[in-house]
């Protein structure tokens, strides 16, 4: 085979549908590099620590890039060879994907290793849920706010000696006989993790006639379990005593100043004999003591009670028909009767500490200082306040920043070609009536880019970032980081694959761009532009179909972009789950819609003026569905703090959630068993949570009492949803089908040598009027109207609950306003085309003097 035959052969696959497929295949890598950076954004915030704000920007350098070369180079369509300048600009947008990976490349090892995730160790969502605070007393929390409460500040909320030690007198030691430094000595051997304290706490909870104070007669005393005992002759010259000596007379009757005049072996001695509640609270003392609180303590062995040292001797005696009865009389013990025993002597559950907190500790408690210390040491407890992930986190922000402003500048000065170059192209090799469907391939294509762009960044988000296999580590663990760089890698390589490609496809044979060729020098050329320029602002049809254009892109484009976070938030809808396949359903029909717009336009032999009322039509109804959206929502959820009225003593009545101490600005909701929506477990009054829900609610008055996380099923969640999405679904729809005829309408409203720039003119008010001003302007119809910051946890500023009919009305408000101002200015040019002397009733009785 000669090479004339070869490349013969080569020009059969030279004809524009396959070009309209290749282009197509480029506009949906375009689509996918402007969409996908969206969608790792919380990787790149939680990498290198940079605000939404910094991210959005990055995106909308990209814009403005294409806005200021869009018009330039539209005007240069007929003159340049248009697919080798398709095939450079797409090779140039390959280029700039891979400069968007290099940050990942240059500080890969930086990185963190990932941790050695086993499955006791493994993050869950069930685990995440079941950190929601109840009406228990955690131990750390308990130490820390207790801590909290008595540490002194200044008015500036700062501690007014932090590395000061407690007040201990210098002069005598205890009546015991050992001095301070005995003690310290003595209590050196003890360890300083609240763990031992509680052993000791546990310990001294013990039945005290297991115990044998005095052994039998001849007997040695054999040893027992070792506790810390508190020192009350010390503990009295620390500057918290008289609040704790105020305390312990408030709830349990105990005079400590009494006690700390007696020796070490009555204080032992009384100790033993105080209320089991009282003992249990050796952690919550520990803490209040603050800095060298072991020094207060001191370690005491206590004696092995007789019937626990005849069990060991008669142990080696027992038969095993002995141990086979003692098991057999081993009674199963529900986890629920076990819980509940727990819980009634639970300082939260059973009352007491929110007594405490309403008469001894009232007054610092309500202190706006101590507020703001719970606040930020809830804050402290959030599983996403991880640390660092780089050594040097500022140069690599930095780096990040400069690399993906370069490269999606880049892309948007490659890209600003494409509107003109690809439409004009595709119009002069082929007839009229063909162009809609090619440009509806062309189109969709390039709407399903948003598409892939979503699919992607679920793979990107579910790849850990190097790649490495992390066993049991998943996306939901603090310290996990999405593979943000693989997007950007596969569009970079995918266009530089398909660039060269377009490089071979012929230039058309058109006298019209023959002429263009022809003009020679940059004054004539500016001349040309300048007059194609004024006949496009002379042109009023051609504007208001621009203009209908441009905001019909602003409420769509916004409205996308947030329907996952409006779902949730008007439907009161679990995160990540109905909201996000919604969009990404209605971007699919969104495809579809394109390209049947296209198949319509060519099926039906529609003329430029039919397809202006086409989309006439569309915007109507579509502005009549978006004002129906209006009253389709959810009421504001009713969220119940434990109302609900309960028996604190036997004289006194209290509203439930007041008998537990609960954090108001902690939202985590709990959907209790008598279908109430409860602010928190612990607002419901629940304990500690077994199965994968809460149990002993007792602020839920039914007979089950118990709570699972997240909201209880609202009424709105069946047929006001699904209408909802109906309707949003067949409005999106609808813009679809109409943008292929609209870009036909705005296309064929001008004169043919004006087209280039006409086209350069749609896509430059489209960007600058729809695509940068929609986010922010959707954005800002959240703001206002948060019913309640979540400050504990999370992203900073987000909203925990928002006023949903303000939002509905908002929302949908802002796009049908939007919607029906689109529809009106496509109205107006459908009134000004019925004219005789408009560009339309020309053209038509051009064609007919053509037959």
């Amino acid at each position: 085979m000669t090479c004339k035959q070869i490349f013969n052969s080569f020009q059969y696959f030279s004809g524009v549908g396959t070009f309209v497929v290749l282009f197509g295949l480029a506009s949906m890598y375009v689509g996918i590099l402007t969409s996908y950076l969206g969608t790792q954004f919380i990787w790149l915030e939680r990498l290198y620590d940079i605000s939404p704000g910094g991210l959005k920007m990055m995106v909308t350098m990209g814009e403005i890039a294409f806005l200021i070369l869009v018009l330039f180079l539209s005007g240069l369509a007929r003159r340049w060879h248009m697919p080798r300048t398709l095939s450079i600009t797409t090779f140039i947008i390959g280029i700039a994907a891979l400069i968007c990976v290099l940050p990942y490349a240059a500080h890969k090892p930086e990185l963190t290793p990932p941790p050695n995730v086993t499955k006791e160790t493994q993050y869950t969502m069930e685990k995440f849920k079941m950190m929601a605070p109840t009406c228990t007393v955690n131990e750390a929390m308990r130490n820390e706010l207790t801590a909290i409460l008595v540490a002194p500040t200044d008015e500036n909320c700062e501690p007014l000696d932090p590395g000061a030690a407690p007040v201990v007198s210098q002069g005598s030691g205890p009546p015991g006989g050992s001095s301070s430094n005995d003690t310290a000595e003595d209590s050196g051997d003890a360890t300083n993790s609240n763990s031992s304290l509680d052993d000791g706490a546990k310990n001294l909870t013990s039945p005290t006639n297991d115990i044998d104070p005095e052994p039998a007669q001849g007997e040695p005393p054999a040893p027992g379990p070792t506790v810390m005992m508190p020192d009350l002759t010390k503990i009295a010259t620390h500057s918290i005593f008289e609040t704790l000596a105020s305390l312990a007379k408030a709830q349990y009757n105990v005079d400590l100043k009494a006690l700390s005049k007696l020796s070490r072996e009555e204080q032992q001695e009384a100790m033993m004999n105080m209320p089991p509640t009282m003992r249990q609270s050796m952690p919550a003392l520990k803490a209040m003591l603050g800095e060298n609180a072991d020094s207060y303590f001191y370690p005491v062995t206590l004696p092995q009670s007789r019937r626990k040292r005849q069990a060991d001797l008669s142990s080696g005696n027992q038969t095993d028909t002995t141990t086979e009865a003692n098991e057999a009389l081993i009674v199963e013990v529900d986890p629920k009767d076990q819980m509940l025993k727990k819980l009634q002597s639970d300082m939260n559950w059973n009352g007491q500490l929110a007594v405490m907190m309403s008469t001894s500790f009232a007054e610092m408690f309500a202190n706006p200082c101590t507020q703001k210390k719970i606040q930020e040491f809830i804050a402290s407890m959030c599983p996403y306040l991880t640390g660092p992930f780089l050594e040097d986190k500022e140069s690599a922000a930095t780096l990040l920043v400069a690399l993906i402003v370069l490269g999606m500048m880049l892309a948007g000065i490659a890209r600003a070609a494409h509107p003109a170059f690809s439409a004009i192209y595709v119009d002069s090799r082929s007839s009229e009536r063909r162009t809609g469907v090619y440009l509806g391939i062309l189109f969709g294509l390039g709407a399903l880019g948003a598409v892939v762009a979503q699919l992607l960044g679920f793979y990107a988000t579910t790849t850990y970032i190097t790649m490495e296999d992390v066993g049991l580590m998943t996306v939901i663990n603090p310290r996990w980081l999405g593979a943000w760089w693989v997007g950007f890698l596969i569009v970079g390589v995918a266009c530089l694959i398909l660039a060269p490609i377009l490089f071979f496809f012929p230039n058309p044979r058109d006298k019209l761009i023959s002429k263009q060729i022809r003009v020679k020098g940059v004054t004539k050329v500016a001349k040309n532009f300048f007059r194609s320029g004024m006949r496009l602002l002379g042109n009023p049809i051609f504007l208001l179909i621009t203009l209908g254009n441009a905001l019909t892109v602003m409420a769509a484009d916004g409205m996308l972009r947030h329907l996952p976070k409006y779902v949730e938030s008007a439907f009161s809808l679990p995160p990540m789950e109905d909201g996000l396949y919604l969009a990404l359903a209605v971007s699919v029909i969104i495809v579809v819609g394109v390209f049947l717009g296209g198949l319509i336009a060519t099926l039906a032999k529609l003329s430029p003026f039919s397809c202006l009322k086409l989309v006439t039509a569309c915007a109507i109804v579509v502005f009549i569905l978006q004002a129906c959206a209006l009253g389709l929502g959810c009421e504001q959820p009713k969220i119940s703090k434990g109302e609900a009225m309960i028996n604190l003593t036997s004289e006194e009545t209290v509203q439930c959630s007041q008998t537990c101490v609960c954090m108001d600005f902690v939202y985590m909701p709990a959907c209790g068993s008598d279908g109430v929506t409860y602010f928190t477990p612990c607002h419901a009054g629940c304990g500690h949570p077994i199965d994968k829900e809460w149990h002993h609610c007792k602020c839920i008055p039914d007979d089950k009492q118990t709570a699972t996380f997240g909201l209880c099923e609202q009424e709105c969640w069946g047929g006001v949803f699904y209408g909802f999405s109906f309707v949003i679904a067949l409005a999106c729809f609808l813009v679809a089908l109409k943008s292929v005829p609209a870009f036909l309408a705005m296309f064929r409203s001008v004169e043919r040598e004006d087209a280039p720039l006409a086209i350069g003119v749609n896509a430059f008010m489209v960007t600058l009027i729809g695509v940068i001003p929609s986010s922010n302007l959707y954005s800002s119809m959240f703001e206002g109207i948060c019913l309640l910051e979540r400050q504990a946890c999370g992203p900073v500023d987000t909203c925990a609950i928002y006023d949903v009919e303000a939002l509905r009305l908002r929302y949908n408000g802002l796009g049908s306003g939007l919607k029906a101002l689109a529809a009106l200015l496509y109205v107006v040019a459908m009134v000004l085309g019925f004219r005789e002397n408009s560009v339309f009733s020309r053209k038509t009785h051009e064609a007919g003097r053509r037959k």
